[in-house]
């Protein structure tokens, strides 16, 4: 991070007129809302620090439902045939997880769980067996980030046919018979189209 906020400092010192920083992974993207009292919004302090040395833009989190729903549009249109969409709610409470309602028909169906981060995996495995106790066919998972701080039991599950995830992190956590189930997807075209003027 500091390297990152350095150089962008350094650019802006020598003459940039506009820096954008492409960050795949922010670790620190995570705690953008207070959880207990006295807590901290740790994200908003890195975007002022961002901002103090010279950084015009950082791609922002657009949230989970809109992003869901532009995957949906974008996959209806890859099949050209409608593609219908669930949820399943989610409740975080300082460490602990809840809320299993799905919100959908999936029944017959298969499912694309989609997340933005895989860290323990508990929020897909929650879904999964969600979906699959509502009669889902088959449960793929794709996320952004995988983390895979203590995912093994997301892989030892069963649930998910496959899981893809974007290169944005090395998943070095992950033990080779899992690794074996997971999907690691090239963003680099990605990010250098987004880039083009």
């Amino acid at each position: 991070m500091c390297h990152l906020l350095f150089f962008c400092g350094a650019l802006k010192d020598a003459g940039a007129s506009q820096v954008t920083a492409v960050t795949p992974y922010l670790c620190y993207e995570r705690k953008d809302r207070k959880v207990e009292f006295q807590d901290s919004t740790i994200t908003r302090h890195v975007a002022r620090l961002m901002e103090s040395c010279g950084i015009d833009r950082v791609a922002p989190d657009m949230g989970g439902i809109k992003r869901a729903e532009q995957f949906r549009q974008a996959l209806a249109q890859l099949l050209a045939r409608p593609v219908a969409m669930a949820m399943v709610e989610k409740h975080r409470q300082h460490t602990q997880l809840s809320g299993e309602c799905l919100v959908g028909n999936v029944a017959g169906s298969t499912v694309v769980l989609f997340d933005d981060i895989i860290s323990t995996g508990q929020t897909l495995l929650r879904a999964a067996q969600a979906c699959h106790g509502a009669g889902a066919s088959r449960i793929l998972a794709a996320a952004a980030h995988g983390l895979f701080t203590t995912a093994g039991a997301l892989f030892e599950s069963g649930m998910f046919e496959r899981i893809l995830v974007a290169d944005s992190i090395t998943p070095f956590r992950l033990p080779a018979a899992c690794r074996a189930q997971l999907d690691i997807f090239d963003t680099s075209a990605l990010v250098a189209q987004r880039l083009m003027p």
